[in-house]
């Protein structure tokens, strides 16, 4: 909590503002299937409400989707909307790796 704690109260009897504020922080976030936390965020243990962090795919690995970001709010990380998928010469390699049978 951050402020004093009080309320103003007006004559009409009505609340006329709130003197605090009930920030809830976020633990670190969890981690992204082939994706790590950009190095600025890595050291950190607790986010304020509205805070971000950026993640980046790891090597081999390509983001598809709108955003690398997710938001600490009231608490809670917003989900992914990103994934970081394998680049397609690495993904055609795996394939080859997989298809490879012994006689």
């Amino acid at each position: 909590m951050e402020g004093t704690g009080k309320q103003r109260w007006c004559r009409t009897g009505n609340w006329t503002g709130v003197l605090f504020t009930c920030n809830q922080k976020c633990t670190k976030p969890d981690n992204v299937l082939n994706a790590e936390l950009k190095t600025k965020y890595k050291r950190k243990e607790r986010f304020n409400d509205g805070d971000s962090v950026e993640y980046k795919c790891q090597p081999g690995y390509t983001k598809e989707g709108t955003t690398r970001k997710r938001w600490c709010r009231k608490g809670k990380w917003t989900g992914v909307r990103f994934s970081c998928n394998p680049d397609q010469p690495y993904r055609q390699s795996t394939l080859n790796q997989d298809l490879k049978v012994s006689i």
